[in-house]
């Protein structure tokens, strides 16, 4: 027993006269590079078709709450904006009005400045 110990030998190697593979070496893989290959995804831990649906439901229930909140965001500046140029255009009909009147009494003015130069002109 200590001599195989001593040169890597265990009680269920065949004797070397054998010489049939080991069970390990018959199965083992092909190449070296086997043993790199990344896992599939069936080798992974795998979650119960509900929990995966309820995640699913979730994401989707996250999804529409934001788009909805997104569309009521919009709704909202857009009655913003409405608000805005309705105030706009009432104040364009206000200045549109005061022009005209500053219009009039220019006119009024230019014509009391033409009596001041003919009256200077004699």
């Amino acid at each position: 027993g200590r001599m195989q110990d001593r040169i890597g030998l265990s009680a269920d190697t065949p004797p070397p006269g054998g010489r049939s593979p080991s069970p390990d070496r018959a199965k083992g893989p092909a190449s070296i590079l086997d043993n790199f290959k990344p896992p599939s995804a069936s080798t992974q831990p795998r979650m119960p078709p509900s929990v995966l649906k309820a995640i699913d439901k979730m994401s989707l229930a996250a999804k529409q709450k934001r788009i909805n909140d997104a569309v009521n965001d919009h709704a909202d500046a857009l009655a913003r904006s409405q608000t805005n140029i309705a105030k706009t255009a009432s104040e364009l009909e206000n200045t549109e009005y005061r022009v005209s009147v500053l219009e009039s009494k220019m006119v009024a003015t230019q014509s009391d400045v033409n009596g001041l130069r003919q009256s200077l002109d004699l």
